[in-house]
Protein backbone atom coordinates (compact mmCIF):
# COMPACT_ATOMS: atom_id res chain seq x y z
CA UNK A 1 0.00 0.00 0.00
CA UNK A 2 1.37 3.43 -0.90
CA UNK A 3 1.50 6.31 1.53
CA UNK A 4 -0.85 9.23 0.80
CA UNK A 5 1.26 12.33 0.10
CA UNK A 6 -1.50 14.82 -0.69
CA UNK A 7 -1.91 17.64 1.78
CA UNK A 8 -5.48 18.50 0.71
CA UNK A 9 -8.48 16.20 0.14
CA UNK A 10 -9.35 15.30 -3.42
CA UNK A 11 -12.74 16.22 -4.80
CA UNK A 12 -14.20 14.07 -7.56
CA UNK A 13 -14.99 16.63 -10.24
CA UNK A 14 -15.30 16.18 -13.98
CA UNK A 15 -14.67 19.77 -15.04
CA UNK A 16 -13.36 21.22 -18.32
CA UNK A 17 -9.69 22.20 -18.31
CA UNK A 18 -7.53 23.71 -21.07
CA UNK A 19 -3.79 23.15 -20.81
CA UNK A 20 -1.00 24.93 -22.68
CA UNK A 21 2.69 24.09 -22.82
CA UNK A 22 5.58 25.32 -24.90
CA UNK A 23 6.27 21.70 -25.85
CA UNK A 24 2.72 21.02 -27.10
CA UNK A 25 1.58 22.61 -30.39
CA UNK A 26 -2.17 22.73 -29.68
CA UNK A 27 -3.84 23.35 -26.31
CA UNK A 28 -5.18 20.20 -24.66
CA UNK A 29 -8.90 20.46 -23.91
CA UNK A 30 -10.00 17.71 -21.57
CA UNK A 31 -11.70 16.93 -18.25
CA UNK A 32 -10.39 16.67 -14.73
CA UNK A 33 -11.19 13.51 -12.78
CA UNK A 34 -10.44 14.99 -9.38
CA UNK A 35 -9.17 18.27 -7.96
CA UNK A 36 -7.66 19.45 -4.68
CA UNK A 37 -6.21 22.72 -3.47
CA UNK A 38 -2.79 21.38 -4.48
CA UNK A 39 -3.42 19.77 -7.85
CA UNK A 40 -5.63 17.79 -10.21
CA UNK A 41 -5.86 14.54 -12.15
CA UNK A 42 -6.96 14.80 -15.76
CA UNK A 43 -7.31 12.74 -18.91
CA UNK A 44 -5.08 13.21 -21.95
CA UNK A 45 -4.70 11.61 -25.36
CA UNK A 46 -1.08 12.85 -25.33
CA UNK A 47 1.66 11.46 -23.14
CA UNK A 48 2.76 14.39 -20.96
CA UNK A 49 6.18 13.68 -19.45
CA UNK A 50 6.77 14.17 -15.74
CA UNK A 51 8.13 17.65 -15.09
CA UNK A 52 6.28 19.30 -17.98
CA UNK A 53 5.21 22.84 -17.05
CA UNK A 54 1.61 23.61 -17.99
CA UNK A 55 -0.50 26.76 -18.02
CA UNK A 56 -4.08 25.84 -17.12
CA UNK A 57 -7.55 27.29 -17.36
CA UNK A 58 -9.93 25.38 -15.09
CA UNK A 59 -13.68 25.90 -15.48
CA UNK A 60 -15.04 25.02 -12.04
CA UNK A 61 -18.25 27.05 -12.12
CA UNK A 62 -20.43 27.36 -15.23
CA UNK A 63 -20.77 30.93 -16.40
CA UNK A 64 -17.72 32.22 -14.50
CA UNK A 65 -14.25 32.97 -15.82
CA UNK A 66 -11.96 29.94 -15.58
CA UNK A 67 -9.43 29.73 -12.77
CA UNK A 68 -5.95 30.20 -14.22
CA UNK A 69 -2.51 29.23 -13.00
CA UNK A 70 0.52 27.05 -13.64
CA UNK A 71 1.29 23.49 -12.75
CA UNK A 72 3.74 20.68 -13.33
CA UNK A 73 3.00 17.10 -14.43
CA UNK A 74 4.02 14.85 -11.54
CA UNK A 75 2.95 11.42 -12.82
CA UNK A 76 1.13 9.69 -15.67
CA UNK A 77 -0.23 6.26 -16.42
CA UNK A 78 -1.75 4.61 -19.46
CA UNK A 79 -5.37 3.60 -19.05
CA UNK A 80 -5.95 -0.11 -19.78
CA UNK A 81 -7.69 -0.86 -23.09
CA UNK A 82 -7.55 2.82 -24.03
CA UNK A 83 -5.42 5.27 -25.96
CA UNK A 84 -5.69 7.78 -23.11
CA UNK A 85 -3.53 8.62 -20.14
CA UNK A 86 -4.28 9.90 -16.67
CA UNK A 87 -1.95 12.71 -15.64
CA UNK A 88 -1.32 14.11 -12.17
CA UNK A 89 -0.75 17.85 -12.05
CA UNK A 90 0.69 19.69 -9.07
CA UNK A 91 -0.26 23.37 -8.93
CA UNK A 92 2.96 25.36 -8.77
CA UNK A 93 2.07 28.99 -9.35
CA UNK A 94 -1.45 30.25 -8.66
CA UNK A 95 -2.00 33.93 -7.93
CA UNK A 96 -3.57 34.53 -4.49
CA UNK A 97 -6.88 35.61 -6.02
CA UNK A 98 -7.08 32.40 -8.05
CA UNK A 99 -6.19 30.31 -4.96
CA UNK A 100 -9.10 31.93 -3.10
CA UNK A 101 -11.49 31.27 -6.00
CA UNK A 102 -10.35 27.64 -6.18
CA UNK A 103 -10.76 27.21 -2.41
CA UNK A 104 -14.26 28.72 -2.49
CA UNK A 105 -15.34 26.41 -5.34
CA UNK A 106 -13.88 23.30 -3.72
CA UNK A 107 -15.47 24.06 -0.35
CA UNK A 108 -18.89 23.59 -1.94
CA UNK A 109 -18.01 20.09 -3.19
CA UNK A 110 -17.67 16.84 -1.21
CA UNK A 111 -14.26 15.16 -0.83
CA UNK A 112 -13.93 11.46 -1.53
CA UNK A 113 -11.64 8.89 0.01
CA UNK A 114 -9.85 6.38 -2.21
CA UNK A 115 -10.80 2.75 -1.67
Amino acid sequence: MTEERRQAPRIRAYRPVRLHSSGIAQPIETLTKDISQGGARFLSVLLIPVGTELQLELALVNGQEPITGRGRATWFRALPDSEQFEVGLSFSNFPDQEQRRLSACLSRLTPFLPA
